[in-house]
């Protein structure tokens, strides 16, 4: 072909090419404003990051000092958690599922409240030093990380706690947990609310079984990390006594959505 010609069609070409890539970016930016809420389910049903050492004082990330844990996905997944004896801390296992493949970078970036929601079984309680559910979003180098810890007392209810990444330590959230509605490997849902601003993270309410919505009201600005990435991911910690002694959780009908 005459390499003039050649040039026309292949301008012509990139341009029908351009005009296409516009019309699917206008396309999905109306789904995304037709359907502003996007629910994310069952996300227990496939296999999840098993990690340890994550979190602890004193981290130890060599596997062969920790315990031993497996995940069967289902409904419920049921994690099998056997922790090791280390010395001057307890071991603990992150279990971590990632979902930013799943959404909408617009999305994810626009969204301004997030839900997870769970249910929870528990086969031991006296082997549990704590539970947490972490539920975290990271746009470049801000992270808004949100979730709860579960830490069982002596006697009575368990308090429900908040991580201040400003001042690096949990704080009450004036919200506890019957440990009734687990007894017995009785099984709970759990569903807390955020919303999230360009500063702040907040966490709004928290429910467990058929309770009331209690509001959380803490608030903290927004982290900043050393390290740029877009993430969204939804985690549960199963944090073992020093005595190391095994337990088993079901996880089952595990939700996330954004709007």
């Amino acid at each position: 072909m005459n390499p003039a010609l050649q040039a026309i069609v292949n301008d012509l070409a990139a341009a029908i090419k351009t005009d296409s890539d516009k019309d699917a970016q206008i396309a999905q930016l109306q789904a995304i404003t037709a359907n502003p809420v996007l629910t994310l389910i069952a996300l227990q049903s496939s296999p999840w990051e098993l990690l340890w050492g994550v979190g602890r004082s004193k981290p130890t990330n060599t596997p062969a000092v920790h315990g031993t844990a497996t995940m069967i996905p289902g409904e419920p997944a049921v994690i099998d958690f056997h922790p090791a004896v280390i010395d001057g801390d307890s071991d603990n296992l992150y279990c971590l599922r990632r979902l930013a493949p799943y959404v909408n970078l617009t999305r994810l970036q626009q969204a301004t409240r997030f839900t997870l929601s769970y249910q929870l079984s528990i086969n031991d309680l006296s082997a549990v030093q704590a539970i947490e559910s972490d539920f975290q979003r990271q746009l470049g180098f801000k992270v808004w990380n949100m979730g709860y810890q579960l830490l069982p007392s002596g006697s009575g209810n368990w308090a429900v706690r908040a991580f201040n990444y400003t001042e690096k330590r949990w704080v009450m959230t004036g919200v506890s947990f019957n440990p009734d509605l687990i007894i017995g490997g009785r099984t709970v849902g759990i569903t807390s609310t955020y919303t999230l601003s360009n500063t702040t993270e907040t966490h709004e309410t928290i429910r467990f079984g058929d309770g009331p919505t209690q509001p959380v009201g803490f608030s903290q600005p927004v982290f900043i990390s050393k390290t740029m990435a877009t993430a969204f991911n939804v985690a549960c910690q199963l944090d073992s006594r020093s005595t190391a002694k095994p337990y088993t959780i079901k996880l089952g009908q595990v939700e996330v959505t954004l709007a």
